[in-house]
């Protein structure tokens, strides 16, 4: 991350940016080696490829600050971020043929307030929001048999195996905030 000021006393940038990685395996789960197999409604866990649960996000953001005038001064914040659960909801009763990848790109949020000091007692302020948050679930081997269906076997502590036991719903969530305020200040304060 890093900062400073474009045009002295007028005009300032701040930006950062991120990656980070996630990845738990899981005590005592592992893959089915009968997964893909329409043939087999057993689970026959293979030692050899144990089941984890894995996040990765990366995020950039950015800012811009003006000093317009005296008394208004605006800003901007951009921000982007790619986050990929995959696999997600891998846990000690689902195995990993179960389980499903959930990423969200991007999720995007578009942040701009102003601010301006009326006098050295009142202060003007107002912002907008715009969120935006687009989540893709979907199955992690395009390979998987479409007419397979879960098992959920209480001999095995609950373990679901076979197949996603849910379905697989995609939506665009968009959020827009408002706000503005005037603030009065009954004491002496510089803004």
């Amino acid at each position: 991350s890093g900062g400073g000021p474009i045009m002295r006393d007028k005009l300032w940038f701040f930006a950062s940016g991120r990656v980070q990685t996630n990845q738990n395996y899981i005590a005592g789960l592992f893959s089915n080696t009968n997964a893909g197999d329409p043939t087999k409604w057993t689970y026959a866990a293979n030692p050899a490829d144990q089941g984890f649960f894995a996040i990765t996000q990366k995020g950039i953001d950015g800012r811009l600050t003006w000093q317009a005038s005296q008394r208004n001064k605006l800003g901007l914040l951009w921000s982007e971020q790619v986050s990929c659960y995959c696999p997600e909801l891998t846990s000690a009763t689902m195995a990993p043929e179960s389980a499903i990848d959930r990423s969200f790109r991007p999720n995007r949020t578009v942040l701009v307030d102003w601010t301006s000091p009326l006098t050295s007692r009142v202060l003007l302020e107002a912002g907008f929001l715009s969120r935006t948050e687009a989540p893709t679930r979907r199955v992690p081997d395009p390979d998987v048999n479409p007419l397979m269906v879960a098992v959920t076997d209480h001999g095995l502590g609950n373990l679901t195996y076979r197949a996603f036991p849910g379905e697989l719903r995609n939506v665009t969530l968009k959020h827009t905030i408002y706000r503005a305020a005037v603030s009065y200040v009954t004491g002496s304060h510089a803004f």
